[in-house]
């Protein structure tokens, strides 16, 4: 229901064009009614409500470009959906691993059941390849077979430049157990791929998918994600500002070697979205809440941020003292204060403690992650993602960034309708438009 705003806005412009076929988890079915009800509501969609198809299976996430079939051609010139799998060894290692490292019989049972509910995901997300291919026989009597490769393979990961040539990264190869023969040759079975290029991921603990920084689009035209200009806070923000500009520059000269008949353009990138130093000493300062609240048996859960169970007038009288103890101040309501008491309970100079810091996930903003289609009367329509600033200071960077971009792609697609989708939301999730979307030929 989070996204609601950024469906509608897509469905505003895709509806009165092209039909939509909408993936749903089928356990949903409250969430499927209260979607539809709302859009009764908007003028724009309902008149083309009919337009739209509800497919329920077992997906477990929003991104539709990983699970859905690639179409091709086959021998005979008909429709092929060629699917991989989607439940790799490693994914399946790293569940039970994780679960046997718990001491505790009670972590233990409770990781073994997470475990296991996101590899049901999974399997439920294999079966979308088969339901969609069902439903477009059944529902839109189109001829299709559809056919399931040995390879560990994600739409978002897998990007064809024509019948001849693809682009995969190195984590999909590594994920495949890293043999090029092997991975080269499943590609030339199953998609008709003669030539393979392997291409760097971002760095970092991010989206592992290309199609974030490279995008194979209009004839002859690949793009690709320049690299954006960002001053690094502290010693891992350089070392991720190296590593991207490497990564970025590498992926581009060997797209240049690998196809030299090929525009290769680039697209800006924001900076990534990286903490700033009051949000990790209020990390840090949850850390030592928690800590001390695990010591002492306090009835104190910091998971979710302070909230209203650190604010000092609502807590314990007995818990504050103790906390006020433990962390070395009397008060925490301030960033000095939450510092001060990072650095006495941690022991160490809080720039220190700060410089030391990694993000957990770093995000990433991408202008490639987008949409473009070719409707039935041979117009065109391209979704591009577009991102809210995030302080003050970002305001015109976005705006000259936007108009940069806007100029890209009307140089690419002059005669297309072009449109900005607020994809803001979808950050923190690693992913846009190009990710939460898949497209069927129509005949």
């Amino acid at each position: 229901p989070e996204f609601r705003a950024i469906f509608v806005d897509m469905l505003k412009v895709l509806l009165p064009r092209v039909k939509v076929i909408a993936l749903y988890h089928e356990d949903n079915y409250r969430l499927l009614g209260d979607l539809l009800q709302s859009l009764k509501g908007e003028p724009d969609i309902a008149p083309y409500l009919d337009r739209m198809e509800f497919l329920g299976s077992g997906i477990f996430s929003v991104w539709a470009r990983d699970f859905v079939p690639v179409f091709g051609r086959g021998a005979d010139d008909g429709l092929v959906a060629v699917t991989g799998s989607f439940i790799p060894v490693r994914r399946m290692m790293t569940v039970f691993l994780t679960a046997k490292s718990k001491y505790q019989p009670a972590e233990q049972y409770f990781s073994l059941v997470d475990g296991a509910n996101e590899l049901k995901g999974l399997y439920g997300s294999d079966r979308v390849a088969s339901a969609l291919v069902s439903n477009l026989r059944a529902r839109f009597d189109v001829p299709v077979s559809l056919s399931r490769s040995s390879i560990y393979l994600l739409g978002g990961d897998f990007l064809p430049l024509d019948g001849n040539a693809a682009l995969v990264s190195g984590i999909t190869l590594d994920e495949n157990g890293g043999d090029t023969l092997r991975m080269d040759q499943a590609l030339r079975e199953y998609f008709g791929i003669e030539r393979v290029v392997y291409l760097e991921n971002l760095p970092g603990d991010t989206i592992e998918h290309l199609d974030f920084i490279t995008l194979p689009i209009a004839e002859k035209t690949i793009l690709t994600a320049r690299v954006p200009e960002f001053s690094g806070e502290r010693p891992y923000h350089r070392y991720l500002e190296a590593e991207l500009r490497g990564r970025l520059t590498r992926n581009r000269e060997r797209l240049e070697k690998a196809f030299p008949g090929r525009r290769i353009v680039q697209v800006p990138m924001l900076p990534p979205v990286l903490d700033s130093r009051d949000m990790v000493i209020d990390e840090l300062f949850l850390h030592c809440v928690g800590s001390v609240s695990s010591a002492k048996g306090y009835p104190l859960d910091v998971s979710n941020g302070p909230g209203p169970l650190l604010d000092p007038s609502s807590m314990d009288p007995q818990v504050v003292r103790g906390l006020q103890s433990a962390l070395g101040v009397q008060r925490w309501d301030r960033p000095a204060d939450r510092a001060q008491a990072v650095a006495y309970f941690l022991k160490r100079p809080i720039d220190e403690l700060v410089d030391r810091h990694v993000e957990e996930h770093i995000q990433h903003r991408s202008y490639i992650n987008c949409l473009y289609l070719k409707t039935a009367d041979e117009g065109e329509i391209l979704l591009l993602p577009r991102y809210r600033p995030l302080s003050e200071a970002e305001v015109d960077l976005i705006q000259s960034t936007e108009a940069e971009v806007e100029k890209i792609y009307r140089s690419l697609f002059p005669e297309a309708s072009l449109h900005w989708i607020d994809c803001t939301r979808l950050t923190p999730l690693q992913g846009a438009i190009h990710c939460l979307t898949s497209t069927v030929p129509a005949n």
